[in-house]
């Protein structure tokens, strides 16, 4: 039997004296004079207005309280006061000469509950000052916003101004000053809600809390489940059926979260991704400070790649919620306000729900602030803002970690980037071979030979994570249309895949091996694996030098271009695939060799920052002229170094078109020794 936490005795005894405590009764129907009535009769309006107004409004009559037994939320939202202050000694610290207390409260409404049964605890005191009790809630637009600021600083001014004793319940998520926060004390929390608050609740209608708590799903699940999702469940008056709708609402959850071991050979994203879950649960358990931890990281890559299910397995191999938030869903809200209120929503479920992950997709759409594109500046300067101001808020809170995904990190303000907002960036690749592997034996149920499974997935490389998924789906859903079992070219028909063509498969592996040479001779990074297929192929990457010098930006340059100097070399011609699509390498080259020119001030005979070299290049002439060359001696120095290693270069094609997937160790890719025809040209 779990432990019971101390302030349980203190809620049971609160709980009891509130529910003794009679209600002034309510108040009589309002009455309306003859003469009130008549007017309106006569639609003279503007005579009794003023009268009409007097009138109490219909339906906001003060009406007796329900006992708390009989409102689980309303429960819920005492045990976490009496959590947040486990005894009479600590409210009655509350009522003290000039004390200032601040409760953080979850988002979604307890804050209202929350704020009366306080109201109604400190009025059974007695001989103590009135403490004012000031509500702060997450804003839903500016206006809000702006009323919550005017609220905060007439509390601030009175605090400062007077010795009354101020309680500030704030909703998490509620952005303060740097100096505002410095001033007042350290929050005490009533969340996050877990199994002892929800158990607590319940146990006002009879049974144990111990073993209440034990029917309760756990504590990491229960936090996961929305405000919404938590009334929904409670709104049935049976106990049994309560805890059942919880239960049903975790499973819910639980059953389209995968874990990091449905997830495989997704190299170093993996690798960041089982790591962060490994210091989470250190910090959890108090083995390694919060300050020692990676608080946040950016998984950026092409569409579908699989970054969105990264997060979740994240969070759900760490057991804690995932709370998400993207900006096409807070756009979806309205206009900027409201879109910034749900913005500030998302940041404050997962600060109310800590430890938590906070994903953040479409993290690119905001935009940069140093945008040349003037349309909308205003608004995307706004939200610029308010994203980077909770940003920090929400690293500095212990038990959140920030997952964001983006396409094209070029897009992002650099601000975002900084670090203490963004710790780590990760690209996430296409799945690799293991991968592909791992996705194909979790739909078939055994209909498919592990043969047939290893050939399709050689064969999909290339594919995102996505689109594999999507038409594994297909292929089943034919399948079983067909009433038949599943069969590789089902999977191959809905995939998309072409009969394999050995020449294509050539080219492909003669690109990468070239990479894969050039990033090692020029030491631009540790090689952990390359792929070929029909669909293209990919070299990643790790421990990447940086591109801080000419010199780094030329070597990159080479790096960049000699997957064609490679075609050149072997095949007497380059292809397509080299420039094709703006992740392309020749499109990564373009813009490397554009800053070179004009924002870097590296070119060496202009030191001029063009804000759009882009523009430029289709403007300019010399720029493109000046372009062209640059670009043409890194391929002739790709060229050169790759005619030297041409045995290496053989070797690494060959094993690649046999392999299709090379991963390799923590030496990366090795050089190999001397060879007596190393001296002969290809």
């Amino acid at each position: 039997m779990p432990t019971m936490p101390a302030w349980l005795t203190h809620y049971h005894t609160v709980a009891s004296c509130l529910d003794a405590t009679p209600c002034p009764p309510a108040p009589d129907e309002p009455e309306m004079s003859e003469a009130v009535f008549q007017a309106l009769v006569e639609g003279r309006l503007d005579e009794v207005e003023d009268q009409i107004e007097e009138l109490p409004e219909w339906g906001q009559r003060k009406r007796p309280a329900a006992p708390l037994a009989g409102d689980p939320l309303r429960a819920i939202a005492l045990a976490g006061l009496c959590r947040a202050l486990p005894d009479s000694e600590a409210i009655a610290a509350l009522t003290a000469v000039g004390a200032v207390t601040v409760l953080h409260c979850p988002p979604g409404g307890m804050i209202d509950d929350a704020a009366s049964l306080l109201a109604a605890v400190l009025a059974r005191g007695t001989g103590s000052p009135p403490v004012q009790i000031v509500t702060l809630r997450l804003a839903a637009d500016a206006r809000a916003k702006d009323r919550a600021s005017e609220a905060l600083d007439h509390a601030m001014a009175a605090i400062t101004a007077t010795t009354a004793p101020h309680v500030l319940l704030i909703e998490e998520g509620v952005a303060l000053s740097g100096e505002i926060a410095a001033m007042l004390p350290a929050p005490l929390r009533l969340g996050p809600v877990d199994g002892w608050l929800i158990a607590a609740a319940l146990a006002l209608r009879g049974g144990g809390v111990a073993r209440l708590r034990a029917r309760l799903p756990n504590d990491a699940a229960l936090r996961a489940l929305s405000p919404g999702q938590l009334r929904f469940a409670l709104r049935h008056r049976i106990r049994d059926r309560q805890i059942d709708e919880l239960h049903r609402l975790v499973r819910s959850n639980r059953s389209n979260s995968p874990t990091l071991d449905d997830i495989r050979g997704y190299g170093t994203a993996e690798e960041a991704a089982r790591r962060l879950v490994a210091d989470l649960a250190a910090w959890s358990a108090g083995r390694i400070a919060w300050s020692d931890m990676t608080r946040s990281i950016l998984f950026c890559g092409p569409p579908g790649t699989g970054k969105t299910w990264l997060a979740r397995a994240i969070a759900a191999s760490a057991g804690v919620p995932l709370i998400e938030g993207s900006f096409s869903a807070w756009q979806a809200a309205g206009h900027l306000g409201h879109m910034l209120g749900e913005m500030r929503a998302s940041f404050a479920a997962a600060q109310a729900a800590a430890p938590a992950i906070l994903f953040l997709d479409e993290i690119d759409s905001a935009g940069d602030r140093n945008s040349v594109d003037r349309h909308a500046e205003n608004y995307r300067r706004q939200v610029i803002n308010s994203l980077l101001e909770l940003l920090d808020g929400a690293t500095r809170t212990p038990g959140v970690v920030v997952v964001a995904a983006c396409n094209d990190v070029d897009a992002l303000d650099p601000a975002l980037l900084r670090p203490g907002r963004i710790d780590r960036i990760v690209e996430v690749p296409p799945p690799g071979h293991a991968a592909i592997v791992h996705i194909l034996a979790r739909h078939h149920d055994g209909q498919l030979s592990g043969k047939a499974i290893d050939t399709l997935a050689r064969r999909a490389i290339g594919h995102s994570a996505a689109a594999i998924d999507g038409a594994l789906r297909e292929a089943c859903s034919r399948a079983r249309a067909a009433g038949r079992a599943l069969t590789a070219a089902d999977v191959a028909k809905a995939m998309g895949l072409a009969r394999e063509e050995p020449a294509i498969i050539r080219r492909v592996a003669v690109h990468e091996a070239g990479h894969a040479i050039a990033a090692t001779l020029l030491a631009r990074g540790r090689v952990h694996e390359i792929r070929a297929g029909m669909a293209g192929g990919q070299i990643m990457l790790v421990d990447q030098a940086p591109l801080l010098t000419r010199r780094d930006l030329g070597d990159h340059l080479t790096y960049l271009l000699a997957g064609r100097a490679a075609e050149e070399l072997v095949l007497g011609s380059g292809s397509s695939g080299a420039g094709s699509g703006a992740d392309s390498d020749l499109a990564k080259a373009t813009e490397i060799a554009l800053r070179l020119e004009l924002v870097y001030g590296l070119s060496g005979h202009c030191l001029v920052r063009i804000p759009d070299p882009a523009r430029m290049l289709m403007s300019d002439p010399g720029v493109r002229t000046q372009a062209d060359r640059r670009l043409r001696a890194a391929l002739r120095r790709a060229r050169q170094l790759l005619a030297v290693e041409h045995l290496w270069l053989r070797d690494l094609t060959e094993r690649l078109c046999a392999e299709r997937v090379i991963v390799f160790g923590d030496d990366g890719l090795d050089r190999p020794g001397p060879d007596p025809e190393a001296g002969h040209e290809p």
